[in-house]
């Protein structure tokens, strides 16, 4: 019940976007059939395609952005047809033609898709985006603090697979190297400046990447807020991108992409958490009742070597991967 009010929850804006959309093409007049009760028929019809729209964005959710397209369609076709009350694009129409109605229909959805989803805005100057997302979950802040927050000595809590390596890239430790791999693609790396830090509550990044061909870029600004409220803790997670383009930009508001990141980030957390506590002969090392700022990013409090995860990322690099020099991974 949780993971479906989630799913909801993101959704809202793209549930929102697509009432007004169905309200407004409903105003402008596609009747098809004829009522006694048209307000009563009209609000039942937009309360339909609203359940049909949310359960396609839950149930098949890599099809959720075709659900703002259609309903964008929807109301450019009927506009059509308000504007042309002689043509095929309007259903109302006594000498209308089915098969091309249907024809231009499809047509409308193509050019509605290239226009929302296209590449072609990217030639326009790209914005600087604000994100801001939260959620909440039941582990301590320190669990989600190494689960969340990449941290030397801490590997086996950070549960993305593709991680084979966190260290730090400098002697005060304010910039954090990581280095994914996924088999059998090339290796990629990332530099995490450390701006501000509060640990376990709060920390902000600044996030490189690394690349010896084209030069490194940055690729915008993360933090993480961790609050206590009682039995949960609340997280709160601020992106700020500084050239994303403009269709992304909308895009991911309407989506609340980060928002769904969140929600997956945790849950996978969570999930890496309980597994680290149950596992055979892979007993946490347990921290002290108070540990200052400084500990929980100086990784004193360390996991047991060699790490005693389950999967490949925790065995220590490949020979041929370490000896390569750094611009060849």
């Amino acid at each position: 019940m949780r993971n479906l009010y989630r799913h909801i929850f993101r959704d809202r804006r793209r549930l929102s976007f697509t009432a007004l959309m169905l309200a407004l093409s409903l105003t402008l007049g596609w009747n098809t059939a004829s009522t006694d009760l048209p307000i009563a028929r009209d609000v039942g019809t937009v309360l339909l395609l609203l359940v049909v729209a949310g359960g396609v964005a839950i149930a098949a959710p890599r099809l959720r952005f075709a659900v703002e397209v259609a309903a964008v369609s929807n109301f450019v076709f009927v506009g059509l047809g308000h504007l042309l009350p002689t043509s095929n694009f309007n259903l109302a129409n006594p000498h209308l033609n089915a098969a091309s109605a249907v024809l231009l229909y499809l047509f409308v959805i193509v050019v509605m898709h290239t226009a929302l989803n296209g590449r072609w805005s990217d030639r326009f100057t790209p914005i600087r985006r604000r994100t801001v997302a939260h959620a909440s979950s039941s582990l301590s802040a320190k669990d989600l603090w190494y689960g969340l927050v990449p941290t030397p000595g801490h590997l086996d809590e950070i549960p993305d697979a593709d991680v084979v390596s966190i260290d730090y890239a400098d002697p005060s430790r304010r910039v954090i190297r990581l280095l994914n791999w996924r088999p059998p693609g090339r290796s990629s790396e990332l530099l995490l400046h450390v701006d501000e830090i509060d640990a376990p509550h709060f920390v902000r990044l600044r996030i490189e990447r690394v690349d010896p061909e084209r030069g490194n870029t940055f690729e915008g600004t993360t933090s993480f807020r961790i609050t206590d409220q009682g039995a949960r803790r609340r997280v709160e997670i601020c992106h700020v991108a500084d050239a994303l383009p403009i269709r992304r930009h909308a895009r991911g508001w309407l989506d609340d992409t980060l928002g769904r990141w969140l929600d997956l980030r945790l849950s996978r957390v969570e999930e890496t958490t309980q597994a680290l506590c149950h596992s055979a002969g892979g007993v946490r090392i347990k921290c002290p009742e108070k540990i200052s700022s400084a500990d929980y990013f100086n990784s004193v409090y360390a996991q047991a070597k060699p790490h005693t995860g389950p999967d490949r990322r925790r065995a220590p690099l490949p020979q041929w991967i370490s000896s390569l020099p750094r611009t060849e991974r």
